[in-house]
């Protein structure tokens, strides 16, 4: 079950990564974005092979996916916002947190 963790938590931080360097590396025009995004394929190609292999497992375990896609939703989510944070200078509203908290909790009752 940790390996499951993991594997959802190092996927959806890769993800995000990409998501939030692409906003504060890349201008946002087509040949800027097309350079970034094929340069990072070999990222996205490990970290949705992380998450597939997560859900895979997961779902053997407990016959539950959409509560594992939740929990992989809040988590992706929340590694959004703790890196925009970061890496942005952005804030969390208190919204933000509620809105998180509500996935978390929608996950947590799918199962």
């Amino acid at each position: 079950m940790l390996q499951i963790i993991a594997f959802i938590v190092a996927g959806s931080l890769l993800i995000a990564l990409v998501a939030i360097g692409q906003i504060r590396y890349v201008e946002p025009t087509l040949w800027p974005a097309l350079k970034y995004n094929t340069m990072v394929v070999p990222l996205i190609i490990l970290a949705n092979a992380l998450i597939f292999i997560a859900f895979t497992r997961a779902t053997a375990l407990s016959y539950n996916l959409p509560g594992v896609v939740g929990f992989q939703v809040g988590i992706y989510t929340l590694a959004l916002a703790l890196l925009s944070v970061l890496l942005l200078n952005g804030t969390i509203s208190a919204r933000t947190l509620v809105g998180i908290g509500l996935i978390m909790f929608g996950a947590a009752l799918a199962r």
